[in-house]
């Protein structure tokens, strides 16, 4: 696996954890992770990609840390296009992580102007209780503005105070409809 790649300053308000992100408010980039959680989440082996090999992907411990999991700034943009943000998200946690009520994570995205206007706004619900990964694709379509070549993506978290609120998650983009 990859160790010690992270994001850029300013992507993410999540601190860097070098292996496991059993410490609230951490993220980890990885291939492969087992015994995280301490050992109640579920075992990470690759991406949402069906080789399972190769790919790495974010797995965030939200736990008591309200904040943004990923940002950045999509340029150069045609106006009047529809484009589709998107996403693979997978819960992580068994019946046994936080003896057994851990607060489930409410990923939210959007999309905004750079002047801070909303275009779009949605949310996975609360991601459920799993035994296995159980990657799914998260998105919505968006028409930029005319005159508009730059969109804010941010995808954050809000959780409720209590042990939980991990997941993982993978490929967030930002693509033309064809």
């Amino acid at each position: 696996g990859t160790k010690g790649f992270s994001l850029p300053a300013g992507h993410t308000s999540y601190q860097f954890a070098g292996g496991c992100p059993n410490n609230p408010g951490t993220y980890t980039l990885s291939d492969f992770l087992f015994g995280c959680g301490p050992r109640t989440w579920v075992q990470m082996i690759g991406d949402h990609t069906p080789d399972d090999s190769q790919g790495n992907y974010m797995l965030v411990n939200a736990s008591n840390t309200p904040g943004t999991i990923y940002k950045d700034t999509a340029r150069n943009l045609c106006s009047n296009t529809v484009y589709q943000l998107g996403m693979w998200i997978t819960p992580v946690m068994t019946s046994f992580a936080c003896n057994g009520t851990p607060v489930l994570p409410n990923v939210r995205y959007e999309i905004r102007t750079l002047a801070g206007t909303v275009l779009r706004r949605d949310s996975t619900g609360p991601l459920p209780i799993v035994q296995d990964r159980d990657w799914k694709f998260y998105g919505f379509s968006v028409v930029t503005p005319a005159n508009i070549t730059d969109l804010v993506i941010e995808v954050s978290i809000s959780p409720a105070n209590g042990c939980g609120a991990a997941f993982g998650i993978d490929d967030i983009t930002l693509r033309p409809c064809s």
